[in-house]
């Protein structure tokens, strides 16, 4: 998901948090629910990092990681 974000920045290709939010409920879909709780971990951990850096994107309203 990172990678994926990072290389579309680099291309001036910005998500907004509901298209962050549509991709991450995607990439539940399917998945046990242990599953879905280490990809909210992980969001939320990287969520953290972000704000703790001071970096949010433009137009983010708190509630996308991205």
């Amino acid at each position: 998901m990172m990678a994926l974000i990072t290389g579309a920045n680099k291309k001036g290709i910005q998500f907004t948090p509901d298209e962050v939010n549509l991709i991450l409920g995607i990439l539940k879909e399917g998945k046990s629910a242990e599953e879905q709780a280490q990809i909210d971990r992980t969001i939320q951990m990287i969520t953290g990092m972000i704000r703790t850096k001071g970096g949010t994107n433009k137009g983010d309203k708190g509630d996308s990681p991205f």
